[in-house]
């Protein structure tokens, strides 16, 4: 199975809010796990005496009201206020259901008390089934794009489609400009994604670009060879409105990859891996 190297690009770091420190904790808990041995404690004295065969004591089951998605919600709420759930539904392990919020996917049991983030796997097939799920949560209608307020870049045939949310001052964007500049046959639309809050001057530098008489040109010149976009402006430029539409579609970062089938890479990748993921694209 070949897998794709994701580097996760320039988040947006004032929204969503922090997690609270209780789910957080969540996040890294699966760490103690990877420890092969627990440590042995060298003070404590051999004892010779039969184990005991006392059992211990399940924890007391929790009563349940109303329905698992009542119950998570509910639960959530009351600890993780800061937390948006989007949905609730069940999962192919008996019992066990999926909150989705914007910094993933959590599983929870259906009283809602306790919950686990990691990955949920398929053992038979060995299918990342929270990687799966996650491509589908985050997949789009293509067509649905304003494509008309893109820039829009076309090599060899065309063939191979891709729309892109960039920061012109996003380091993880350059890097993935200097990638599409050696790829064949695909056409590129680029979506000016400035996000002041990382990088102060990227609106002026956005604005200049689309100003530009070649924007095409004034962006590949400022991210491959660091030639600063002349001083223009112009009616009608689209950052306010692309903006609007990263939020709906809660892009986090740049820069926000979407394929032509609607699937979403949300973070640079390698041009290999980003190849290969073309390759697989399927439109009907």
């Amino acid at each position: 199975m070949q897998t794709a190297t994701f580097s996760f690009g320039d988040a947006i770091v004032n929204k969503p809010a922090p997690l609270p420190y209780g789910l957080l904790a969540l996040l890294v808990a699966t760490a103690a796990l990877a420890v092969d041995e627990p440590p042995v404690a060298q003070s404590a004295p051999i004892s010779t005496a039969a184990p005991s065969t006392q059992a211990v004591a399940a924890p007391a089951p929790v009563a349940a009201t109303g329905t698992p998605e009542e119950n998570i919600r509910a639960e959530f709420a009351k600890s993780f206020p800061t937390v948006k759930i989007r949905s609730v539904g069940p999962t192919p392990w008996p019992g066990v259901y999926e909150a989705v919020t914007p910094e993933g996917i959590f599983y929870a049991d259906a009283t809602g008390r306790y919950a686990i983030n990691g990955k949920l796997v398929d053992v038979h097939t060995q299918a990342n089934l929270t990687q799966e799920r996650e491509t589908e949560l985050g997949r789009i209608d293509f067509k649905t794009l304003p494509l008309a307020s893109a820039i829009k870049r076309v090599k060899g045939d065309g063939s191979r489609v891709i729309a892109v949310f960039a920061d012109p001052d996003c380091p993880y964007c350059k890097r993935l400009e200097n990638d599409l500049k050696d790829m064949d046959d695909i056409t590129v639309y680029t979506f000016l994604f400035p996000i002041d809050s990382l990088h102060p001057d990227a609106s002026v530098h956005a604005q200049r670009i689309w100003c530009a008489k070649d924007p095409a040109g004034a962006w590949s010149a400022w991210l491959l060879d660091k030639v600063e976009p002349p001083a223009a402006t112009c009616e009608g430029a689209p950052m306010k409105s692309l903006a609007a539409l990263a939020d709906k579609l809660e892009i986090l970062g740049t820069p926000t990859i979407f394929l032509a089938d609607g699937r979403r890479i949300p973070g640079y990748v390698p041009r290999a891996d980003l190849e290969h993921t073309l390759d697989t694209v399927h439109v009907n």
